[in-house]
């Protein structure tokens, strides 16, 4: 019972932090083009492209984890896009980079490198424990 229990409250977790975290970026837009570009990894138009789309894939991400539509793939997409979070931090601390990213807007802002990266690889964790519960196969009784 334990075990699904974590299940459901990992489940929870990762869907209301992508659901919060597209949501806030899609009431301002600019702002979040503004704070990919602080990172000052990508070109202007792959920035543009990226606050643009990021949003919606973790909205709709969160909610395919929270409905169970599509949680597989979103799981996928999901762990994808949090482990490449996580390098995009990396490097661009190892730049010398030190920017908020913009995830939560002024909700939720990390106080160093080290939470936010302790945080995301809790996501992380999150994400794989929900795919590898997820892939298991059920026998179905004859």
């Amino acid at each position: 019972m334990a075990v699904r229990t974590l299940t459901v409250i990992l489940r929870l977790f990762a869907a209301l932090v992508f659901i919060a975290s597209g949501a806030l970026k899609l009431l301002d837009p600019g702002r979040f083009m503004l704070d990919v570009l602080a990172f000052q990894l990508f070109p202007y138009d792959m920035a543009y492209v990226v606050a643009l789309t990021l949003p919606w894939v973790e909205v709709l991400g969160g909610l395919a984890l929270l409905t169970g539509l599509g949680k597989r793939g979103a799981v996928l997409v999901l762990t994808l896009l949090t482990a490449g979070f996580i390098t995009l931090l990396l490097v661009a601390n190892a730049h010398g980079i030190v920017t908020d990213c913009g995830c939560f807007g002024d909700w939720l802002v990390f106080p160093n490198m080290a939470t936010h990266i302790a945080f995301n690889c809790g996501l992380i964790f999150a994400l794989v424990w929900l795919g590898w519960r997820w892939s298991r196969r059920v026998p179905v009784a004859p």
